[in-house]
C-alpha cells in the first residue's frame, strides 16, 4: 500500500475544509490536498452535490439547548478547577524560585562586595608593605653608610692610637715623662 489516492486525499480536504467553515471550492481543495486542479474539480462537484442530498439537521430544541448550556458551564467549571489548583501550585513553585533567586542575588552581590573590599585591603597592605620595604632599606642602606664611615673613623682612631702609643712608649722605655 502506498497511501490514500489523490481522490482520497482531495476527498479528505473537502471535509476539512468544510469542518472548519472554509469555502469548498477545487481551487481550495488543490491547495489543501495538494493535487492537479482536475482531481480537485471533481472532487469538489462530488462533495457539492452528496451535500444536496443530505438532510438538514434541524434546529436544536430549546430544552435540549438549556441542558446543553447546563453541562457545558458544568464542564467548563470543572475544567477551570482542575487548571486552578495546577495553576495555584505553579504560582507557588514560581514564588519559591523567585525567593531563592533574590536569596541567590543578594548572597551573590554580598560575595561580590567581600570580594571587592579584600582586593581593596590587599592593594592597601600591599601598598603599605611597599613603603615599609623601601624605607627599610633606605635605613639598612644608612646603617652601612653609617658602619662603613664608623669602620673609617675606628681605623682612624686606631691609626691614631699608635701613632700615639709609638710616640709615648720611647718615653716610657728612657723613663722620663712628658708632661
Amino acid at each position: 500500500m502506498s497511501g490514500p489516492t489523490p481522490e482520497d486525499r482531495a476527498r479528505e480536504a473537502a471535509e476539512k475544509l468544510m469542518a472548519e467553515g472554509k469555502p469548498v471550492t477545487a481551487r481550495t481543495i488543490a491547495q489543501l490536498a495538494g493535487v492537479r486542479t482536475s482531481v480537485a474539480t471533481h472532487a469538489a462537484r462530488e462533495w457539492k452535490s452528496s451535500m444536496v442530498t443530505q438532510p438538514e439537521a434541524p434546529s436544536m430544541p430549546d430544552n435540549v439547548a438549556i441542558r446543553f448550556d447546563a453541562i457545558w458551564l458544568e464542564a467548563y467549571r470543572a475544567a477551570h478547577a482542575v487548571f486552578e489548583s495546577e495553576r495555584t501550585a505553579l504560582r507557588e513553585t514560581l514564588g519559591q524560585a523567585l525567593v531563592e533567586r533574590d536569596d541567590l542575588l543578594n548572597e551573590l552581590a554580598e560575595t561580590e562586595a567581600a570580594r571587592s573590599q579584600e582586593r581593596q585591603d590587599a592593594a592597601v597592605a600591599a601598598a603599605a608593605a611597599e613603603r615599609r620595604l623601601a624605607s627599610e632599606t633606605r635605613l639598612a642602606e644608612r646603617a652601612k653608610a653609617d658602619a662603613i664611615k664608623a669602620e673609617g673613623q675606628l681605623a682612624g682612631l686606631r691609626e691614631a692610637i699608635k701613632l700615639l702609643k709609638g710616640e709615648s712608649e720611647p718615653n716610657i722605655s728612657n723613663g722620663s715623662s712628658t708632661q
